[in-house]
């Protein structure tokens, strides 16, 4: 009898701490209700370390909803990330899909809380804040697809047009993502963002663009050409793309497969400057400056207010002049009719880019390229007056 009455207290002790293990779920739960999110985490995090209590559906969906409301309360990714783990274990155990249309509702109401505090966020100009919590609105989001799927299926429904908008919804969520990043500074973040919101039925113009300038801000001119290609394909009509596909095929020296999308966007835009100053750039670049002289005069002539037009071709004369002056400090005093010669050529050159330096200095008085550059060009062409005047107005801002 005594050996019977030792089992039975050993069995009755396994079922006793079994009751306190699904006791501490119940707790967990009780406490989140009354808004203790500390004592629910606490009770929670014992429950699913139990061997009784670890494979419990239950467990596991309470913990997801108790951390959701701690990354509410204060919001931190890892709160987030503990959450969606949580709920990602929940739809694992839940066989019977007892939790699952619940643990839709969960998610619908997490995703449009992060996204509306990202928004706020990115509006107050807290981009790393905003970049977070867009990324964290994307990953609820794909989660969330998971789970409609699995409703679809369960109800035996077509879940095309609903998973569609989810496909934007992840998308636009790692595209802002992608912007609040890159407004702060946090460029392979961003870049990452980016190359996970781009998807068969997501690449807008402007998406392809940003992936382009990162890459070719970190000069990763493989992978630039990679996205160059891909952006082309989907986009040979858009300026935003061209112009970025321009810039990394100049760094390729592979411009020759630039000037033909020029040419037809110049066609089909021929009121806008954008197109012929790209091209422009592109042959002043090859060396054939006849050909860029041609296509930055069409510019200015389709807009001569136009800051870009008129600096740049100031530019495209004041550094020919720049070349010549080189090559006459290199002369000794012994060549002096070719220093003269070469003088000549150079004024030559500053006579034809002052008009349009004066011009891009009235539309942009600000800009520093351009004030040093009319400056310099006002001494050399011995116009001391207007340079001692441009010096007064420096001097005044």
């Amino acid at each position: 009898m005594q050996r019977v009455a030792s089992l039975f207290l050993t069995i009755a002790g396994s079922f006793s701490w079994l009751f306190a293990q699904k006791s501490a779920v119940q707790t967990a739960w009780n406490r989140l209700q009354h808004g203790e999110l500390d004592k629910a985490r606490t009770a929670i995090n014992q429950a699913i370390q139990h061997p009784e209590t670890q494979n419990s559906a239950k467990a596991w969906y309470y913990r997801g909803k108790i951390y959701k409301e701690l990354a509410i309360q204060q919001f931190q990714p890892g709160y987030v990330d503990t959450a969606l783990q949580s709920w990602q274990k929940t739809l694992e155990l839940d066989q019977r899909n007892f939790f699952i249309e619940d643990l839709g509702g969960d998610l619908q109401v997490f995703y449009e809380y992060l996204w509306n505090s990202a928004a706020s966020a990115y509006e107050k100009q807290s981009y790393r804040d905003a970049y977070e919590r867009f990324l964290a609105s994307a990953h609820v989001a794909e989660l969330m697809r998971q789970v409609f799927q699995r409703v679809a299926r369960i109800r035996r429904i077509d879940a095309t047009p609903h998973l569609q908008k989810l496909d934007s919804a992840i998308a636009q969520s790692y595209e802002n993502a992608g912007i609040a990043a890159q407004n702060a500074g946090m460029l392979q973040e961003a870049l990452n963002a980016y190359k996970k919101a781009l998807r068969p039925n997501y690449k807008p113009p402007a998406l392809y663009a940003a992936i382009l300038e990162i890459l070719a801000e970190q000069e990763n001119w493989t992978e630039a050409e990679k996205y160059a290609r891909l952006a082309i394909a989907d986009y040979p009509d858009s300026l935003s793309v061209v112009t970025q596909v321009a810039n990394v095929y100049i760094m390729l020296g592979k411009t020759d497969e630039v000037l033909p999308l020029l040419d037809k966007i110049i066609a089909s835009q021929p009121n806008d400057p954008t197109p012929l100053l790209i091209k422009g750039s592109i042959f002043e670049e090859k060396g054939q400056l006849d050909e860029a002289e041609k296509a930055y005069l069409q510019a200015i002539q389709i807009a001569p207010n136009s800051f870009d037009a008129q600096s740049q071709l100031g530019f495209f004369y004041y550094n020919q002049a720049a070349d010549v002056n080189d090559q006459m400090k290199n002369l000794s005093l012994d060549e002096m009719d070719k220093i003269n010669e070469l003088r000549k050529q150079r004024d030559a050159y500053l006579q034809k880019a002052l008009p349009h330096l004066e011009k891009a200095y009235e539309l942009d008085p600000t800009n520093p390229d351009v004030r040093f550059a009319l400056k310099k060009t006002y001494h050399l062409l011995k116009m001391y007056d207007k340079a001692k005047a441009l010096e007064e107005q420096e001097s005044a801002q």
